[in-house]
């Protein structure tokens, strides 16, 4: 396909750079909760992506089902996690870490 990397492959790497970039963003933004959430957002999106991958590979469709309630269960988190953001801002006019 491309080279000597098939799709698979590409989207696997992909999801590992996902992972490793939120990874790097959680441990040089610490103080500022939104970066945070930002970045295990994008975790659970390259866990999702290599999940899928892996179903694909294996024949296995436990895999696309489990992704369905991930991203499910992390947008509910999102939804709750910026309403305590904005709540927290409205309180103490800051989002930073290191005031709480």
């Amino acid at each position: 396909m491309f080279g000597w990397f098939s799709i698979s492959d590409i989207c696997i790497f992909i999801s590992l750079c996902f992972i490793f970039l939120a990874l790097i963003g959680l441990l040089i933004n610490r103080l500022n909760i939104l970066i945070s959430l930002i970045c295990i957002e994008l975790m659970f999106y390259g866990v999702n992506i290599s999940l899928i991958i892996f179903s694909s590979i294996l024949d296995d469709q436990f895999g696309s089902s489990a992704t369905l309630f991930i991203v499910t269960v992390a947008a509910s988190e999102s939804a709750i996690a910026l309403a305590l953001l904005v709540r927290f801002f409205r309180g103490f006019s800051d989002i930073f870490l290191e005031d709480f």
